[in-house]
């Protein structure tokens, strides 16, 4: 019989408090209420306890015991495994595995002393693997030091032993980490994901295949899992069923409520939340209005079957414009869902491009060919870098990292911060300032439309970025794409174009996020 085996059978048959016998633990293992379990301080700043984890614990129980301290009074400190402990009271489960550390106070101070001894002599000859320096720091956790002991008493940074002790409260995170040979950093990502198998398995390819885009992959992955919690909470809120975003034209039942009024109404009559909330077709759906609204999830109401259901269109043309509309192709489907895709992967991206921007800015010289790049797109005065004149370098003042209070304004009549900066500077660190005004400047120009309709200067932009060490990530690259030799790229462009123009909302309803990308859109053409 397994080991596992053995724990299953007595995880069945016991009772709170009892012993579970397992051969060569080095701790001992015993079943207790989670509600019992104190959770001490942790490293972990945040506790994610996502639906799937938490749906995980309560069908499966907790699969890698939670490891805690026996203190005075018989009560069991959580050393390793909040997130689990929390996770199980949540699902409602009587008992969890707890391995407890109930050594004689001069046993475990010999072994501390041990265990640091080897620790800071592998690093003074020849530096510990990441691995055995996760595994002897979770030791010394187990034996009662807290993150800021190790890291003194090891000579480690801090934060470093934070990041390990958050890697060994994931069994999945540790055995990535032996098998693939990842570093501190990518296994406290994993661990960050562990009760995500999808999210764990593309971490883990993306180490394998592509490890230089590894920060575009996790990124993505957090912002779609902040996504779905946000949806999740919009639909709590609403209270009524939710559907998926209706399609265009006649050949669907679904229509929003602004493009629908009451039977025999007159024209422009609204059909209210309110008074549609009795009907049988009353549900909704989830739209993004993109990261610069507040909020940035909202619901959009419809009839689930408006002609059934006895609604009518609310303007005499919208049969034309909305309800009898010619329908998507299937084409013309897939480019729009391509379309939403990438938007969405460009904000990923650009928020590891800003990020890189501020630990690149941080440096004491430019570039051996900045001078070129910033002589030559001085000298080309595009529409962006006017506009980033004009703004004031708003976006360029934050990845400069020049913070100011309160936050400096053109108007205020006060001295520039970068200007401020300068003049204290040396003139290598004053280059780099200079160049930090027009790349913020850029940044400050690119958006959610730039891999469609890539400028001049946005392209130079990217090619420069990875030129100086950035890692362009899939959607990025499309900036750079030859818009001559890519006509399949014109059709995207052209495709998406027409998806947005069919969301355009009817006479006198607010637009939807798609609306208003195509007029922010067509806007910046006419002013390039």
């Amino acid at each position: 019989m397994t080991d596992t085996q053995e724990l299953d059978d007595a995880v069945a048959a016991a009772q709170p408090g009892d012993d579970v016998p397992v051969a060569e633990m080095p701790a001992q293992l015993v079943l207790v209420d989670p509600r019992s379990l104190v959770v001490d301080a942790n490293v972990r700043s945040e506790v994610l306890l996502d639906r799937a984890f938490v749906g995980s614990v309560k069908d499966l129980g907790v699969l890698v015991p939670i490891s805690a301290r026996r203190c005075e009074g018989g009560v069991l400190k959580v050393v390793l495994g909040q997130r689990r402990t929390l996770a199980a009271v949540e699902a409602g489960r009587d008992l969890v595995p707890v391995f407890v550390i109930d050594a004689p106070d001069e046993e475990k101070a010999a072994e501390i002393a041990r265990i640091v001894e080897q620790v800071v002599e592998n690093d003074q000859r020849a530096g510990l693997p990441d691995a055995d320096r996760v595994g002897a720091f979770e030791q010394l956790s187990l034996l009662g030091l807290s993150a800021a002991q190790i890291a003194r008493r090891t000579r480690t940074p801090a934060r470093a032993v934070r990041t390990a002790l958050e890697v060994t409260g994931s069994a999945v995170a540790a055995g990535a980490m032996r098998r693939h040979d990842l570093t501190l950093e990518q296994a406290a990502v994993i661990a960050e994901f562990d009760g995500d198998a999808e999210a764990v398995e593309a971490l883990t390819a993306a180490v394998q295949r592509e490890p230089e885009r590894f920060e575009h992959v996790v990124q993505r992955l957090r912002d779609d899992r902040a996504e779905r919690v946000a949806r999740a909470q919009v639909a709590e809120s609403v209270g009524v069923p939710i559907v998926e975003q209706p399609g265009y034209g006649s050949s669907s039942p679904v229509q929003r409520l602004t493009h629908l009024k009451p039977a025999g109404g007159p024209d422009g009559t609204e059909l209210s939340v309110r008074a549609h909330s009795g009907c049988p077709g009353h549900a909704a759906y989830i739209v993004d209005r993109g990261s610069w609204s507040a909020p940035r999830w909202d619901p959009v109401y419809v009839c689930t079957d408006w002609q059934r259901h006895g609604h009518e269109p609310r303007y005499a043309d919208a049969d034309r414009r909305t309800l009898a509309g010619e329908v998507m192709t299937e084409e013309q489907k897939a480019e729009r869902r391509l379309v939403i895709e990438n938007n969405r992967a460009w904000e990923s991206a650009q928020t590891v491009r800003r990020r890189w921007l501020r630990e690149f800015l941080g440096r004491r010289s430019t570039p051996k060919d900045a001078p070129q790049w910033v002589a030559a797109t001085v000298a080309a005065g595009t529409f962006e870098l006017q506009k980033a004149l004009d703004d004031g370098f708003t976006l360029a003042i934050d990845l400069l990292g020049l913070a100011t209070e309160p936050q400096w304004r053109r108007a205020s009549g006060k001295r520039h911060p970068v200007a401020e900066a300068a003049m204290a500077s040396t003139p290598a660190r004053a280059a780099v300032l200079t160049l930090g005004l027009l790349l913020g400047g850029i940044e400050a120009g690119t958006d959610r439309h730039s891999w469609r309709r890539p400028t001049a200067t946005t392209r130079s932009y990217f090619a420069t970025l990875e030129r100086w060490g950035y890692v362009l990530s899939d959607v990025e690259r499309l900036v750079l794409a030859d818009p001559d030799s890519d006509h399949e790229a014109d059709a995207r462009n052209d495709a998406g174009t027409e998806a947005e123009k069919a969301e355009r909302p009817a006479a006198g309803e607010q637009p939807d996020a798609a609306t208003a990308d195509s007029n922010v859109e067509g806007a910046a053409e006419r002013l390039a």
